[in-house]
């Protein structure tokens, strides 16, 4: 069942995306996103770290995205999420 869950925004983004184009589809993933957080708070009371970044990213980027109507945001936001997890990888070494 999680898996299903934190498939969500990506399926949410791909229909919606060839359905309607990118700035509806960056639309239906913060609003998927939004719905993945509020199902892990409500079923666990805290929100997973991964889950966390993941959302901020696309909450920042794809606030960037519709409101300048430049795409390059969104799809940054894979490589900053990248990048962000691969810095604690690296961190975890001497932090803990």
């Amino acid at each position: 069942m999680q898996a299903l869950l934190e498939l969500l925004p990506l399926v949410a983004f791909v229909a919606a995306y060839y359905s309607s184009g990118i700035y509806v589809a960056t639309a239906a993933l913060m609003g998927a996103m939004l719905v993945l957080l509020a199902v892990d708070w409500l079923r666990e009371r805290r929100i997973p770290p991964l889950h966390g970044i993941s959302a901020a990213l696309v909450f920042v980027f794809g606030s960037a995205t519709l409101l300048l109507r430049d795409e390059r945001f969104i799809q940054w936001k894979p490589t900053a999420f990248f990048w962000a997890v691969g810095l604690a990888f690296l961190a975890s070494q001497w932090v803990g």
